[in-house]
């Protein structure tokens, strides 16, 4: 039998100092919510036995509060990408092509979990990450980071309304790859590397040789 909601909020409540009420959602045998705790801030899940969701976490913690299991995990990557796969909304999704996209970059890690009200219940996606390699370096943050941060503040504000991640500037395949297996929802390639600027000193028969030349 499912875990009701109010016997799940009963003991995320008798555990944790707050409940933010925003995060709290239905999953696959319990329920999933942020909480604060004398020790942070923490993903605390409710379930009656052990789940895949469950057994994926890692940095856990079991509590007990009346007969009812409430696991802490802590906010780290691993638990970002669990959170992702088991939580639709907040993962990045495509932006296809109605309505309008509006980036915003979360450079610091410090205001998506406000930023995205200004889009609620509006026919407007924010891309919450733009990030490219370039960013990366100067700011000390890799594109993982930036994308798990996008993911709890989505959580945290309860925003059900999709975003966008955009990973930019990448030249290489590995980058790509990383940046697919981290969610990412949008890639722009950077081919100027593989752009063949010796063609500019060529004469205008010289290029049309050269064009005639492909298949």
């Amino acid at each position: 039998m499912a875990i009701k909601q109010v016997v799940a909020m009963n003991a995320l409540q008798e555990i944790a100092a707050e409940v933010i009420k925003a995060s709290v959602c239905a999953v696959d045998g319990g329920w999933l919510a942020l909480v604060n705790t004398e020790a942070g801030k923490r993903l605390a899940v409710v379930v009656d036995k052990d789940t895949p969701l469950s057994n994926m976490l890692k940095e856990t913690e079991v509590k007990d509060a009346q007969g009812t299991k409430v696991i802490l995990a802590g906010l780290n990557a691993n638990n970002a990408a669990v959170a992702r796969r088991f939580v639709k909304w907040a993962a990045p999704s495509a932006c296809g092509t109605r309505g309008t996209s509006v980036g915003f970059s979360d450079w610091l890690g410090c205001a998506d979990a406000f930023v995205v009200d200004l889009f609620a219940k509006r026919q407007i996606k924010p891309v919450l990450v733009d990030y490219t390699p370039e960013d990366s370096i100067a700011l000390q943050r890799n594109f993982l980071e930036a994308v798990d941060t996008a993911t709890w503040g989505v959580l945290e504000a309860g925003y059900k309304e999709g975003y966008g991640a955009n990973a930019a500037g990448l030249k290489s395949e590995e980058e790509i790859v990383k940046a697919l297996l981290y969610g990412y929802s949008m890639i722009g390639f950077d081919c100027s590397d593989k752009i063949n600027l010796s063609i500019e000193k060529l004469s205008d028969e010289e290029v049309e040789k050269r064009f005639y030349q492909f298949n």
